[in-house]
């Protein structure tokens, strides 16, 4: 599939200042990749991010990406793309490659089998968020679907974009109370968390109600920002994916900023993964002539986040081979290598790494966020100081008394 948004921005070639070039250094040099133990091959990651380039761009990827790869290394592909939960959609690239360049019939039988159980639990995914949103609807609410299936319906081949839970916002004042309220009446009790948003399970699929649409910590951005948001209202569109929902979603402006400020977010703490970088190349690729590119660089002006967009576009331009044209603004790229780096080190909300346990107690894993995130503070104050300073206020106010930064396991 070719990049299906109409009209084209002009953007720069990469280019980073001397002064952000000592930054990045300063990065690479803390952020080794041959530290950890989990990190792929350097021929394994590039077999891997050819295979993405194909299922997202719908093209064939380079052969001699392939050639010579081991049955360990195909192993080592298979497994990381499974930790990183594009599994399914790397598989989507082997109809491109000649026989002799595909995995043995063994991996390639068990990798089927998980594809078709990943688009088995997407379609059980949307029945229940079309469920779910009906049943908010007829109660006159109106939920906004943040990320996950808004994204999922934009790809190529939407059921192979692997989902983890239901992410919900109430825009209008006073409908996260009365929706709250409308669960409970119909026996299902939302968990409250510290930092206000509720938790709970539709059809055996976990939902979160989160208190407001963008993951940023610093409040004077927030603030400023609150105007444009009021600009591009959410829209809505057909859920598809063999349903007839429709469902409310983030303008595509809108959409752009809450995914990079999610992956801004992650990448300072835990770690984040492939799944979430191709989820806003496809929104790019996708959207172009819907996304106000002026009114975009200026909110994350505002917040901030130019020197952070410079970083994430590399990523998006250099390993997941999105056409600069389809970035929303003309940018001043930087080397994605510290980026890269918290991909593959520490993978999708940080499930790479060995000191995740999902099991910990409450306290252990507020420590282990917090450490993690002081681990990773150069590369924050580097890319976003900004919201590093106020996520670290975030964290020493609540984390250890009363958990108020939520930075616990997030599917989406």
């Amino acid at each position: 599939m070719l990049p299906c948004g109409d009209g084209f921005k002009q953007a720069s070639a990469p280019v980073s200042s001397k002064k952000h070039k000592q930054q990045e250094d300063r990065v690479k040099r803390d952020d080794s990749l041959g530290t950890s133990p989990n990190i792929p091959s350097a021929a394994c990651r590039t077999a891997l991010l050819q295979l993405l380039q194909s299922a997202l761009w719908g093209r064939a990827p380079q052969e001699q990406a392939f050639q010579g790869l081991t049955r360990a290394d195909w192993q080592s592909i298979f497994l990381t793309a499974q930790a990183q939960t594009v599994m399914a959609l790397a598989f989507q690239a082997f109809e491109f490659l000649p026989d002799e360049l595909l995995p043995d019939d063994a991996l390639l039988t068990r990798w089927m089998v998980q594809v078709e159980q990943a688009e088995q639990h997407s379609r059980h995914m949307n029945e229940a968020l079309a469920s779910l949103c009906e049943f908010f609807t007829t109660r006159g609410l109106q939920p906004v679907v943040l990320k996950g299936q808004s994204l999922a319906r934009l790809y190529q081949h939407p059921l192979a974009r692997e989902c983890g839970d239901i992410d919900l916002h109430f825009s209008i004042p006073g409908q996260a109370a009365q929706a709250l309220r409308a669960l409970r009446d119909a026996g299902v009790h939302p968990q409250a968390k510290p930092d206000g948003s509720h938790l709970y399970s539709w059809q055996d699929v976990p939902v979160e109600h989160h208190p407001r649409l963008t993951d940023l910590a610093s409040p004077f951005a927030r603030r400023r920002l609150s105007g444009m948001l009021s600009r591009f209202p959410s829209q809505s569109v057909a859920l598809g994916m063999g349903t007839h929902a429709q469902i409310m979603v983030p303008e595509p402006t809108v959409s752009l900023f809450i995914q990079s400020t999610h992956i801004l977010k992650h990448a300072m703490g835990w770690g984040i993964g492939l799944r979430q970088m191709a989820d806003l190349a496809v929104s790019l690729s996708c959207q172009t002539s819907q996304i106000d590119g002026r009114a975009y660089q200026r909110a994350c002006s505002q917040a901030h986040l130019l020197q952070w967009n410079g970083l994430l576009h590399g990523f998006l331009t250099q390993c997941l081979g999105l056409p600069l044209q389809r970035l929303p603004y003309a940018d001043r790229l930087f080397d994605s290598q510290p980026l890269q780096e918290r991909v593959w080190r520490d993978g999708n909300f940080g499930l790479l790494h060995t000191t995740r346990i999902a099991s910990q107690s409450s306290w252990r894993s507020k420590c282990r966020t917090a450490v993690s995130m002081l681990r990773h503070a150069r590369f924050g104050w580097t890319y976003a100081p900004a919201e590093t300073l106020f996520t670290a206020l975030q964290l020493m106010a609540g984390q250890f008394s009363t958990g108020a930064l939520h930075t616990d396991d997030h599917n989406e």
